[in-house]
């Protein structure tokens, strides 16, 4: 059924008559309202982003990888596969100009950049689950507990940003504690109106490397930038581009 546009006689004072909508200004409206929704439903990751310890543009070959025309979900999904793979289970969503972010889990490594193995590489989220902690009690768990091992050491976060526009990073340095709650305040999955984008040439996937080193159990965590390893390292140590090439 033609959408349809009414306007108000001159004359009489009443609707009188109907002319069907262009086409065009029905998808434009439709448009817009799906971006504008989707803008509204994700949360916006800090923009532009804070400086990272390092960063590698992700290559296209292997984001869309045997699709043809691949959409963002396709890509969503070559991302996450790959980060289970590597035993990332927990990722957050957040909004980016044309596009999005994927922030990982943190997690504990060694000075190669290769994960620690047992529940010590995920010690930030043996605390995730107790909603009930106060913000400073919550970091307190987190970075000074005493669990039978020690918190001196250093932890990575990657956060992917996949985007159609040109960006640059931010002069500002990230916290420990704001990087850990990116992902408690990002969503679960990316949107379907989001999703349903498709990924053309103009996107790039860069990987943020957001490293931190704390020299003792009593002192907060400071990130490394720029930091020990280079990006390329983090993401062959880890275990990812192994993962995301099979």
């Amino acid at each position: 059924m033609p959408a349809i546009i009414w306007a108000k006689s001159s004359k009489i004072g009443y609707l009188s008559r109907a002319w069907p909508a262009p086409t065009c200004c029905i998808y434009s409206l439709l448009s817009n309202y799906l971006v504008l929704k989707t803008l509204y439903v994700l949360p916006k990751f800090p923009w532009p982003p804070p400086q990272a310890s390092a960063k590698e543009v992700i290559p296209l070959e292997l984001l869309a990888k045997g699709v043809l025309k691949p959409t963002l979900k396709d890509i969503d999904a070559h991302l996450t596969k790959a980060l289970r793979q590597i035993e990332h289970t927990e990722y957050s969503y957040f909004n980016v100009p044309h596009g999005y972010a994927l922030v990982a889990h943190i997690e504990k490594i060694q000075r190669d950049g290769t994960a620690i193995t047992g529940l010590e590489r995920w010690e930030a989220k043996l605390s995730f689950d107790d909603q009930n902690l106060s913000v400073n009690q919550f970091f307190k768990v987190l970075f000074t507990s005493n669990k039978g091992y020690s918190n001196k050491g250093y932890y990575r976060m990657i956060v992917f940003v996949i985007s159609s526009k040109a960006w640059r990073e931010s002069e500002y340095k990230v916290s420990e504690d704001e990087a850990v709650m990116w992902l408690r305040r990002g969503y679960d999955r990316l949107p379907e109106e989001l999703a349903l984008t498709t990924f053309t040439p103009n996107f790039v996937c860069t990987a943020l490397i957001y490293e931190f080193e704390q020299t003792s159990p009593n002192r907060e965590a400071q990130l490394l930038s720029p930091g020990k390893l280079a990006a390329h390292t983090h993401l062959e140590a880890s275990g990812f581009y192994k993962a995301l090439g099979e």
